[in-house]
């Protein structure tokens, strides 16, 4: 009787580790199909389109931290659920625009030129890629994919293009496992925050930590998969009153994007540098004269620079009264000479004549320059034909009619 009981006993264990080997033998098959690369991207920009925030957020390959959490990437994609319009033409928003009809998703063999087309963000991956290693020398780890999705909206079909990375989990169970994590260069964007010196940088409430110092008295925030959306920003410096703002960065496809905020701080020290300078007039032996801007929308800037904050907009004819004179001490000052088609963030952008840049690097006919808009900062390739530096050139502090004061390049005005 006994030895009955003891041959039934493992007879049940021999099935039930059967049926665990058959359970585990099952999961990890259907892992492997739901793992695959072109899989997760498919089921990723799925998730995007129908606002499951949660779940696409689980497929992104990410650095723990309060500004890549799980409620920090939904709260931001609902923001530009409410607001759409800020957003332009992006992925994004044009995923979320219409009724998904169908989804392409193809792998690319990088460099690719002839996918280059197609693919809407490939550019830039090649660039953050780049950045670290050669792309030949890519890990096997790595692979990218082309996507594009048809929606239909208002009876109209609209295609959508990206292009995403995948990044294999090489540990042991995931191989077993078959994980796979999403790079989104549109979602997990690099941002450059630039700063006057000795300045303390909190974004989304958190306290920034890495920044590296350059030689023109500022330093550079670097804050890396940072999710598209609108964050509270605090600036604080022991020789000025804080600054508390709001920063906008939407889903563009380039690799990073830069912010400029000198001067957002009212440092006590000189207080401004337009009353620094309106003292100084006081004591010189400059003569004021009478001035007359040439040029339409002509900047007057806060300091004898073309990295100065914008004071006024002035137009053609109009009267400035002339209180001091200054040449410009900024080596990176310079300004187009003529009308220019450049490659702005991914589009192309004309610039007028006397377009303020400045310049960050040298190449052999060219040189390489960032440029602030109110809407955006990028970096643009000028011709050295095509600009002048304003290094050691005369800016002259004056006085508008209405009693604002600032800085104009000497060669936007009529002396009288």
């Amino acid at each position: 009787m006994l030895q009955y009981i003891l041959q039934k006993k493992k007879k049940i264990i021999l099935v039930l580790m059967a049926l665990v080997v058959a359970v585990a033998c099952g999961f990890i098959g259907y892992s492997q199909y739901k793992g695959r690369p072109e899989r997760v991207v498919r089921d990723y920009i799925t998730a995007l389109q129908q606002k499951q925030y949660a779940r696409a957020y689980s497929q992104l390959l990410l650095t723990p931290g309060r500004l890549t959490s799980r409620e920090n990437f939904v709260r931001q994609m609902q923001f530009w659920d409410y607001n759409s319009e800020l957003d332009g033409e992006s992925y994004l928003s044009g995923l979320k625009g219409g009724e998904l009809k169908s989804l392409e998703v193809t792998a690319l063999e990088l460099p690719d030129k002839a996918q280059q087309a197609e693919a809407y963000s490939l550019a830039n991956l090649q660039q953050e890629f780049s950045a670290q290693q050669k792309l030949k020398g890519v890990r096997p780890a790595w692979s990218f994919y082309a996507v594009q999705a048809v929606l239909l909206a208002e009876g109209q079909e609209r295609r959508v293009r990206t292009t995403l990375a995948v990044q294999a989990d090489t540990s042991f169970l995931g191989r077993l496992l078959a994980r796979n994590y999403i790079v989104d260069p549109c979602i997990s964007r690099t941002v450059l925050l630039e700063v006057e010196d000795n300045t303390k940088v909190e974004l989304g409430g958190e306290e920034l930590t890495h920044y590296q110092q350059t030689n023109y008295n500022t330093l550079i925030y670097r804050v890396e998969q940072l999710f598209p959306g609108r964050y509270a920003i605090r600036l604080s410096n022991p020789l000025a009153d804080a600054y508390e703002g709001n920063l906008r960065l939407s889903a563009a496809a380039q690799a990073s994007s830069r912010f400029n905020l000198c001067g957002r701080l009212q440092l006590l020290k000189k207080n401004s540098e337009s009353i620094e300078a309106e003292e100084r007039s006081k004591k010189s032996a400059f003569a004021e004269r009478t001035a007359y801007v040439k040029g339409y929308d002509v900047f007057l800037k806060d300091r004898p620079s073309t990295s100065g904050q914008i004071v006024a907009v002035l137009q053609s004819g109009e009267a400035l009264q002339v209180l001091d004179k200054r040449d410009c001490e900024d080596k990176q000052a310079a300004v187009v000479t003529d009308k220019l088609t450049v490659e702005f963030n991914g589009e192309k952008l004309r610039l007028e004549a006397w377009q303020p840049v400045k310049i960050v690097g040298e190449q052999e006919e060219s040189f390489l320059c960032r440029l602030d808009l109110e809407s955006s900062s990028g970096f643009v390739t000028v011709p050295k034909d095509k600009l002048r530096r304003l290094w050691g050139s005369s800016w002259y502090f004056v006085r508008t009619a209405d009693g604002r004061q600032g800085w104009i390049f000497s060669e936007l005005v009529n002396i009288k």
